[in-house]
């Protein structure tokens, strides 16, 4: 299915299902922390944002809610690379590394400037605490590339 998926959507794919942590390479906190804010690929420019939050909201039956994060990649000067895939998002907090594959849950157009990727199972991380969010894409050859969004703000949804 994986393979089907990446040729629907030529560009950034993510794992369908569960957290995808035993999918995820195994990066040190000394490499994820150098990742470059942009990086040029071809004739795009890439970066990364995010958006971190804890949903507090009442729910019957329902045990801690994990961190949620919405991870953005975009294209400036072309659209996305056909050639790039997902190869994990890592979300960083002190010395704590959170390794994980993001879920694309819309389907992107042909030609798409940006991708977005949701991380529905995060740590337990306290609103008001700030993280690192990497992701990591490899290119057409073997060459993984690291983007870093820093100081995302842990927010609070009641």
């Amino acid at each position: 299915m994986r393979s089907l998926l990446l040729l629907a959507t030529l560009s950034l794919v993510a794992c369908s299902g569960g957290s995808g942590a035993e999918d995820v390479p195994e990066r040190s906190l000394e490499t994820l922390r150098l990742a470059s804010l942009s990086v040029r690929v071809d004739d795009a420019t890439l970066d990364v944002s995010a958006e971190a939050w804890r949903s507090f909201q009442p729910i019957a039956d329902a045990k801690e809610q994990p961190l949620m994060t919405l991870v953005r990649v975009r294209s400036t000067g072309a659209p996305l690379p056909t050639s790039l895939a997902l190869d994990g998002i890592y979300l960083i907090r002190g010395e704590e590394v959170h390794a994980t594959m993001g879920r694309e849950e819309e389907t992107r157009a042909s030609g798409a400037r940006f991708a977005e990727f949701m991380v529905r199972d995060g740590p337990p991380w306290a609103p008001g605490d700030s993280i690192d969010v990497v992701v990591a894409l490899k290119s057409g050859g073997a060459t993984t590339l690291l983007l870093r969004a820093p100081r995302v703000a842990i927010t609070r949804v009641d």
